[in-house]
């Protein structure tokens, strides 16, 4: 999760070079939100006006070099621009004037805050050992800042986010000792009830925890980033479904630009390019909807209440962050980015070039689990990998080209058993005896060949990488929807679903046999918000075995929705047989409004007859059994049905119209006689399609009608076929059409 600290999940035996860097994200954190607070430091203000009071402040300090609270604000100013070794000057001057300067020493603080830790990992460690790094400088200033002003809030509140930066346990309760301290004083200073619900998180206090950051919302304090951080503690605590909900709610309640750089940062390589530009140039407040949505079209299973994919991405992220760990966002290096992007590789290779000066280097393959070719290469650069065009980059710096070549040639020679790609690239290199120079010679189109293959292969591979698999036994269904039109004109969406009696766990009970089956059925518009979410239990109940055999059972839902794109997820669960089906679909509303000619979707059923009662099978007087597959026995009759909208009415005011039907082959199985003579029968049919066609015309005193009939299709061979339909208005002389495809089987 974006707010998902590093220290999720560490290890106690976990070395110090990667919890120093851990350290350095919470820092981040910490500090961006402190930005954001009423620490005056921290306003957020006009950088050119800054600068303009800093200059004259300067001038003044000139003409007045004996003044102590010049400096004071001066070095404020410097603090405001993130000019830290400045404003620390400042504070010193002010101090040499007024030692006794609590603001002065709180300044110094901020100061020492402010140039966080050495980006050289052991010497920070070795800093923090003899606590001489810049957060144990700032604690000292804090505290002789209370020591001469022991009611000053702003140094408390200071030391508690200084703690909080610092990381470990004894600091993290030192900064809820700190923190409280400053509620006590003031329920309302700055952010500090925010702060001290993380550094609840840190200390993995919960409960505490949550109820500060529920308390946080309640006042209508920080409430995007309290949001995101409840959604934490929910993953933590294995609360995914809360976890979503609260990630959802979250992320559009996130006002800080700083923190969506942080989000663009981790989301980028799983955002579509053309999308990129459009959501780094949307205004903040539209950032967390388009997020939210983003989130929500990859949902596996819209009918739980949990993000599968989301929470695979919490995961992926948490994971990189401790085993791949940067010090700068997203807080992972470029192997981090490639884990988030796809997940584990199929195949890691870590070189072992014994005896010779070599950077450190990874190579990753997704050639089985993606695509062929999709390989990438790492080179360790200070404490992180990044990624590499080659392994010529892994020669130590100031190598020559011939250096360089050499090297790559060995590594990947090294690598001929690590996939197909690196096999092949590693025989097109050569052996290698002789001259290197000649033993390279060939580098240039081989390298050329390889670069190609790689770029064509990320460039075909899916945005990123990700395989739902749903736990437990499957339950099979099918499913088919048709579109009509309402009185208002929106689409009426009707669902068609089938399961097969004979996959459903029956149990004897005294009168037979009896099941049951739940049914969940939810519809999002285009920005993936649920319109409906309707559940439904049936008890099934059969006199025998015999009478479950080869029977289906038959369900309809019906939902009216707006025209326009839209997300159908269905799931079904038998709770004797513990076995689930899912299936998701987008689909495209219709548009039914207007008065020109129209006709409905085409619906498939096993029987229409007139029927003057209710039921969910019952419209327009008709009774409708659906056929919810699109796969047909061709020897056996199926039922059409469709509706007709806007018919003209003629000078008698009557509607007069003609309905043609037609299937034509798509694709089927030739006989024997057919494949021999076939050539001789198409010069003869002159590119005539194989088919069955019929026609009629009907006059009526409706604009809307509906019309049905039963087709014949036995003497059409196996295979695909289209079934079309076309309606003229002999009338107004328009015409539509609709049509379907459907498998032809015996």
């Amino acid at each position: 999760m974006f707010f998902v600290d590093a220290q999720r999940g560490s290890k106690m035996n976990m070395c110090l070079y990667l919890k120093s860097l851990r350290i350095l994200f919470i820092f981040a954190l910490t500090l961006n939100w402190a930005k954001l607070s009423s620490n005056p430091v921290f306003q957020v203000e006009n950088t050119d006006s800054i600068r303009q009071a800093i200059q004259a402040l300067e001038d003044d300090i000139s003409t007045k070099p004996g003044n102590a609270s010049l400096n004071l604000r001066l070095g404020y100013l410097y603090l405001k621009i993130e000019k830290s070794d400045k404003a620390m000057l400042a504070f010193k001057k002010c101090l040499k004037l007024d030692d006794m300067s609590a603001e002065a020493y709180n300044g110094m603080g901020l100061s020492y805050h402010g140039k966080g830790e050495s980006v050289i990992i052991p010497i920070e460690v070795i800093k923090k050992l003899f606590k001489i790094d810049n957060y144990s400088k700032a604690e000292k200033q804090y505290k002789r800042a209370l020591e001469l002003k022991p009611d000053y809030i702003d140094p408390l509140y200071n030391l508690g986010v200084n703690f909080l930066a610092k990381g470990g346990e004894d600091n993290y309760q030192k900064s809820v000792e700190s923190l409280q301290r400053v509620l006590e004083k003031d329920m309302v200073f700055k952010d500090a009830d925010c702060m001290l619900g993380i550094a609840y998180q840190h200390s993995k206090d919960y409960v505490n925890a949550e109820l500060v950051f529920k308390r946080v919302i309640e006042a209508n304090r920080s409430v995007g980033r309290s949001m995101l951080r409840l959604s934490d503690i929910y993953l933590d605590t294995g609360r995914e479904e809360d976890a979503t909900n609260m990630y959802y709610e979250g992320i559009v309640h996130l006002y800080d630009p700083k923190t969506w750089n942080d989000i663009y940062a981790e989301l980028e390589m799983l955002i579509e390019p053309d999308q990129r530009e459009r959501f780094q140039n949307l205004p903040i407040d539209e950032k967390g909807h388009f997020i939210r949505k983003f989130w929500k079209q990859k949902d596996p299973v819209p009918t739980t209440k949990k993000n599968e994919r989301l929470v695979e991405h919490f995961r992926r992220v948490n994971f990189v962050r401790n085993i791949y760990p940067d010090a700068s966002p997203p807080f992972y290096d470029d192997r981090g980015k490639i884990y988030v992007k796809y997940g584990p590789p199929d195949n890691k290779y870590t070189a072992q070039m014994l005896g010779q000066e070599v950077k450190d280097n990874e190579s990753w393959s997704y050639e089985r689990s993606i695509r062929k070719g999709l390989t990438f290469d790492f080179v360790k650069r200070g404490t992180s990998y990044y990624l590499a065009q080659d392994l010529a980059s892994a020669a130590p710096t100031g190598s020559g080209m011939e250096a360089q070549l050499g090297i790559m040639r060995e590594l990947y020679i090294e690598r001929a058993d690590f996939t197909e790609s690196y096999n092949r690239f590693a025989i097109e290199i050569g052996g290698g005896e002789g001259n290197v120079r000649d033993a390279l010679a060939n580098f240039q189109n081989v390298m050329s060949n390889f670069h190609s293959e790689r770029y064509n292969a990320e460039k075909a591979a899916p945005i990123e990488n990700y395989d739902y698999r749903p736990v437990g036994k499957q339950l099979p269904f099918v499913y088919n929807i048709s579109q009509f039109r309402t009185v208002d004109g929106k689409s009426r969406v009707e669902v068609y679903l089938g399961v097969s009696n004979n996959k459903l766990e029956y149990f004897a009970t005294g009168g037979g046999m009896a099941t049951s089956l739940k049914c969940q059925t939810v519809i999002q518009d285009s920005d993936y918000v649920d319109i409906r979410d309707q559940t439904r239990e049936f008890a099934l109940r059969a006199q025998s075995a015999e009478e479950i055999r080869g029977t289906l059972f038959l369900h309809q839902e019906n939902y009216d929705v707006q025209p326009g794109e839209h997300l159908l997820a269905i799931q079904l669960e038998n709770p004797q047989g513990k076995s689930k089906g899912f299936y998701r679909n987008d689909f495209e509303a219709r548009d039914f409004r207007g008065d020109s000619l129209m006709i409905s979707d085409i619906q498939l059923a096993t029987d229409i007859h007139p029927f003057s009662g209710t039921g969910k099978f019952v419209k327009k007087n008709l009774k409708i059994v659906p056929y919810p597959y699109t796969v047909i026995r061709r020897k056996r009759p199926i039922f059409i049905y469709l509706e007709i909208y806007n018919l003209k009415f003629n000078a008698s005011g009557q509607t007069d119209y003609t309905v043609t039907h037609q299937v034509n082959m798509i694709d089927y199985e030739r006989s024997f006689f057919s494949k021999t003579f076939g050539a001789i029968g198409r010069i003869f049919k002159k590119g005539k399609k194989m088919g069955i066609s019929t026609s009629y015309q009907q006059v009526k005193t409706d604009s809307e009608i509906s019309e049905y009939l039963s087709l014949d299709m036995g003497k059409l061979p196996v295979g695909t076929a289209e079934l079309i339909v076309w309606v003229q208005d002999n009338t107004s002389g328009e015409t539509t059409t609709q049509s379907i495809n459907l498998q032809l089987i015996e």
